[in-house]
């Protein structure tokens, strides 16, 4: 099996892209590493209510997509955690096509409801868009 390919950004790169996701996602929010299902996911955080929020995004996007809603389920209590996906902004990048299979994905969505419950957040709300629907749809279908 491979082993995930992190790309290693230059500190220029690293410091223009924080800065740039701190200007999008806001004040309020916060960017974690967050292992699940084998892989480091570059999470963007918002809120610190004792429900988990799940918010997957589209292609070819970014968490940063969620920047809108984020700051709404913040407000009514969640802990929002809208993950890069495996492969798109700073989460791992595995090489193996296999990697990327509908079953894997879902597995990824499992293995943030399981980080979260062991936070000591209680899954509660899963939001998508466009790919990210696709896997979402799949997992409730499948749980």
């Amino acid at each position: 099996m491979n082993e995930p390919v992190r790309k290693q950004p230059s500190v220029n790169e690293t410091a223009d892209l924080d800065a740039a996701i701190a200007e999008l996602w806001g004040e309020a929010g916060r960017v974690e590493f967050i292992e699940a299902n084998g892989i480091r996911f570059e999470v963007g955080v918002m809120g610190d209510g004792p429900k988990l929020a799940l918010c997957l995004h589209g292609f070819p996007e970014h968490f940063i997509s969620w920047r809108h809603q984020a700051p709404l389920l913040a407000e009514r209590g969640y802990t929002v955690w809208a993950p890069n996906l495996r492969g798109y902004g700073r989460t791992d990048r595995p090489t193996a096509v296999r990697a990327y299979r509908l079953k894997t994905l879902m597995a990824d969505v499992a293995g943030l409801w399981d980080a979260g419950a062991a936070r000591g957040l209680s899954p509660s709300l899963l939001m998508a868009h466009d790919w990210g629907a696709i896997i979402a749809w799949a997992f409730v279908l499948n749980r």
